[in-house]
């Protein structure tokens, strides 16, 4: 073991090198954080870690005897949250200890139980659904995070499917409106809610669409912490987004629009176009996210987002491009082909195959415009290593319930 400084303790072990945030045994250790240094793919979760990079692990939440653990990436955006259950030990050493479970030849070694040095209680990783029974009270847990061996070969199920479809094309302020940016929401919506497509209907609210007047920052805000209140790590949220993008004059930041978007007022009254993902991250916490954004100058560089994450993202343009409206269409040329393919593909095929295809349509046709001489290519974000397909069913026995 080798120490540096009084606050770290070191300790390598089979594919992990753990950086310890001891402190002082005060609350500042609550949350046990500790870094991870993967040099081989090992999993938590049912995620997978991927060599070469630095996590961060801490304790975040107790739920009636059961914790939560959060898994950062070393950008220090949210990788996973692993529900755990309550695991003991007799005897407890100075050392980290990472327990393994055992998994199937040729799969990331999965982390089965994590204790703190000096504790006696530790963490046992769910890494399939299990039900638990603790102090008469029954809990089903699934397994948080999304594992391609849990169910066939390629197929992803999800629990719940919930969507909020934004488009803001009349605004208070004439000057940010756009044709068919409501319309769009309408028929995003549409597609989702569909039976023969997105099948968004195993529940009530599991659609909720905001045009127009009904976009405003702060029914928009409501409305994605209202479904992360509901959903759970084993749930599908799409939020489709279609709104012009305003700069600021003097600070030169780029801000998605809402109805009520006031220009001289733009860090309270619009979404930073940055860290837009971010804040649709910290709203609707756990479960698997889609994002669609159908604006000019999609410049998420700085959301940099983990391809080992939770969050996909689909831009409608670069950074210094637009996403063009076409009259002759009735809507954006982004989301003329979006709805085709949806349409034509969206219940069976993947997302990603969807967006492929999407983004070569899309540069065609702009580019074959010889009165606006533009580029504009559709670019996904984000993760691609675990599949979603909008039509998959849910199962409504992987109900997560979440006891205080």
């Amino acid at each position: 073991m080798e120490c540096r400084m009084n606050s770290y303790r070191f300790l390598s072990l089979t594919g992990l090198t753990l950086i310890l945030f001891a402190g002082s045994a005060s609350a500042d250790s609550w949350d046990k954080r500790t870094k991870l240094d993967v040099s081989e793919s090992v999993s938590i979760g049912g995620v997978t870690l991927a060599p070469g990079h630095q996590y961060t692990m801490e304790r975040v939440l107790l739920l009636g005897g059961c914790c939560a653990v959060r898994v950062f990436d070393d950008h220090l955006l949210v990788v996973t949250t692993v529900l755990g259950l309550p695991a003991y030990r007799e005897t407890p050493n100075s050392e980290p200890d990472l327990q393994w479970a055992e998994a199937p030849t040729g799969l990331p070694r999965p982390l089965g139980k994590w204790f703190w040095p000096g504790d006696l209680q530790g963490v046992e990783f769910v890494n399939r659904s299990r039900e638990v029974t603790r102090s008469g009270s029954r809990y089903l847990i699934p397994r948080f995070g999304i594992d391609p061996t849990l169910d066939a070969p390629g197929e992803h199920v999800f629990r719940r499917k919930f969507a909020l479809a934004v488009g803001v094309g009349n605004t208070k302020d004439p000057v940010l409106r756009l044709r068919f940016a409501g319309r769009d929401a309408k028929e995003m919506a549409a597609i989702l809610a569909d039976p023969a497509i997105g099948e968004f209907t195993g529940n009530a609210g599991d659609v909720t669409l905001l045009p127009d007047e009904l976009a405003s920052k702060a029914k928009i805000e409501h409305e994605l912490e209202k479904i992360g209140s509901e959903a759970g790590p084993r749930d599908l949220v799409v939020v489709f987004y279609s709104a012009h993008v305003v700069e600021g004059l003097a600070s030169g930041v780029r801000y998605l629009t809402a109805y009520d978007t006031d220009r001289g007022n733009l860090l309270e009254t619009a979404f930073d176009l940055q860290t837009f993902v971010r804040t649709v991250e910290r709203l609707v916490p756990y479960p698997r996210l889609l994002i669609i954004v159908d604006a000019c100058s999609a410049d998420s560089s700085v959301n940099a987002l983990s391809p080992y994450g939770r969050t996909t993202v689909f831009w409608a343009a670069g950074s210094e491009e637009k996403s063009y409206e076409a009259g002759v269409l009735g809507t954006s040329v982004f989301m003329f082909f979006v709805s085709k393919e949806l349409r034509q593909n969206g219940r069976t095929d993947d997302f990603f195959n969807i967006a492929d295809r999407v983004t070569q349509q899309v540069r065609m046709t702009v580019e074959k415009q010889p009165k606006i001489r533009a580029h504009e290519n559709p670019h996904l974000e984000g993760n691609r290593t675990a599949s979603i397909k909008l039509g998959t069913i849910t199962r409504e026995g992987s109900v997560w319930s979440r006891k205080y």
